[in-house]
């Protein structure tokens, strides 16, 4: 941000996608961001809370969530073998999904969209080389080290899981790193599913 100092002190600035990708903040609280957008000559901000740092167990935000356009739930997909409590098919990715499922059990987001973006494929696909996928989920029946099968595993087993509620739900996948490319591609897929909310809300979808 050095070299950029005179462009973003400038009047009227407005972070770019690498502004963006390139802030981090090291917080277990929820963080508040802006994203400036611009289409049809109009200009507007999407608002995104993250709850950074907050585990499975800290969901107590979902009972002032009534006003959310679309839920966005994140997984690093090379979380598959990392152990909790030296059980090998009890790991982090598994524990996203339990995440997911009581999401998904939670009135007060019944009628929200969800997109589950899986990421890190690019780690992933080196790590199935040497970690097997069946090792931590025995009923995988692809070939073990095929990132195409793996993908198609990780993605059925979003859109299966028991949903209370009739949630519309998005399973994406994007690449490793917070980069402004990764940023462009999960931008234009949140416009892409606000669109298709706000047109199926005047039923014209």
């Amino acid at each position: 941000f050095f070299e950029a100092i005179r462009r973003i002190s400038a009047a009227g600035y407005e972070p770019s996608l690498d502004d963006i990708a390139r802030a981090s903040t090291n917080s277990h609280n929820v963080q508040d961001v802006l994203i400036p957008r611009k289409a049809a000559g109009q200009r507007y901000q999407y608002r995104f809370i993250n709850n950074i740092g907050i585990d499975s167990d800290g969901n107590q935000w979902v009972y002032a969530s009534d006003d959310v356009s679309l839920l966005i739930h994140v997984v690093d997909t090379t979380t598959y073998d990392d152990m909790i409590d030296g059980n090998v098919t009890n790991n982090h990715f598994m524990q996203a999904l339990e995440l997911f499922q009581r999401v998904c059990s939670t009135r007060w987001l019944a009628e929200t969209p969800v997109l589950v973006l899986l990421s890190n494929l690019g780690e992933l696909s080196k790590k199935l080389q040497n970690s097997p996928i069946h090792h931590s989920f025995p009923d995988f029946s692809g070939q073990p080290h095929d990132i195409l099968h793996v993908r198609r595993y990780f993605r059925d087993l979003y859109l299966r899981v028991d949903r209370k509620y009739d949630m519309r739900v998005w399973v994406e996948f994007v690449d490793s790193g917070a980069t402004a490319a990764v940023g462009k591609t999960v931008i234009g897929i949140i416009d892409k599913i606000l669109t298709e909310k706000s047109l199926l809300s005047y039923g014209l979808q």
